[in-house]
């Protein structure tokens, strides 16, 4: 298994991908 670090930076990153993304559709609209 990947270790804690691992999955805590991946999991903040996604959110971030997920934020960013959120942003531009709510910008686009």
């Amino acid at each position: 298994m990947a270790d804690c670090k691992s999955v805590g930076e991946w999991t903040v990153r996604q959110s971030w991908a997920r934020r960013e993304t959120f942003k531009r559709n709510r910008r686009g609209s």
